[in-house]
């Protein structure tokens, strides 16, 4: 449904919807925008908006004509009780309005009441259900929480402690071209990484050494042929990229540089 601001008063105002501006009476000359609308424009020059004016006008071309009271000149006080014509109320008419006034009272009490009532009684509805909802939101979080215990606990069975030791980096990666990469070991700062490629190009080589973590998602790698290894962790994949030293372990024109993905 479409939501209309409007200036006035020196400021906006809204959103209202077109039942809400139609009770409002807002005149041709309101500043109005909504959302679609290039720049406020007034309510006059809004198509749809129109009939609200037409409506309002046929509102107020039905005017009641109500008579003026007489002059004091023109006012004949000889009818007026003042003059002496107490008779001319009777006791009759008197108790009939009393009548329906006390008829009235007993209504509105009565219609008070049945609303407090009423009120109480969707209080209290409200109520049970707000509780019924808590109820339901526990069990659902302990069943969640259940789930994925056992998830949790069903990864630490699948996964081997001794290959696996720091799940964040610890694993086996291929980059399906002939080289695989392992990490395994104690904790971050202790993994133990071996790279093996043999590739269809001839390059073929394998390199081992210890790497810890020297930054968050990069491991650095050293073995004891000096070759340097840089690992950088993302999503699902490890890039490898060689610092220096690397030549001897797998030749000439090959490299261990490359993007290895976790085998599931």
């Amino acid at each position: 449904m479409k939501k209309y601001f409007i200036h006035a008063n020196g400021s906006n105002a809204g959103p209202y919807s077109l039942e809400d501006l139609r009770a409002m009476r807002i005149q041709k000359t309101t500043p109005v925008w909504y959302d679609g609308l290039g720049n406020w424009s007034n309510a006059g020059d809004v198509a749809e908006l129109r009939a609200l004016f037409a409506s309002n006008a046929a509102t107020f071309t039905t005017s009641q004509n109500y008579s003026k009271p007489g002059t004091r000149s023109t006012y004949d006080f000889t009818k007026d009780n003042l003059s002496g014509n107490i008779g001319a109320k009777t006791p009759g008419k008197n108790f009939a309005v009393i009548i329906v006034v006390v008829v009235f009272l007993i209504v509105g009490i009565g219609g008070f009441v049945a609303y407090r009532i009423f009120q109480q009684s969707r209080a209290e509805r409200l109520q049970a259900e707000f509780f019924d909802y808590e109820v339901e939101k526990e069990q659902l979080e302990s069943e969640t929480q259940a789930l994925i215990d056992s998830m949790n606990k069903s990864i630490e069975e699948a996964v081997p402690p001794s290959d696996y030791v720091s799940p964040t980096y610890a694993g086996r990666f291929n980059d399906y071209s002939g080289g695989i990469l392992k990490v395994t070991g104690s904790d971050d700062q202790h993994l133990i990484v071996t790279l093996d490629y043999d590739n269809n190009d001839g390059c073929k080589g394998e390199v081992s050494g210890e790497g810890s973590l020297i930054s968050e998602n990069l491991v650095q790698v050293k073995t004891s042929g000096g070759c340097k290894l840089t690992l950088k962790y993302s999503v699902g994949i490890v890039t490898v990229e060689e610092s220096s030293g690397c030549t001897g372990k797998h030749g000439s024109g090959c490299s261990f540089d490359g993007i290895y993905s976790r085998e599931k």
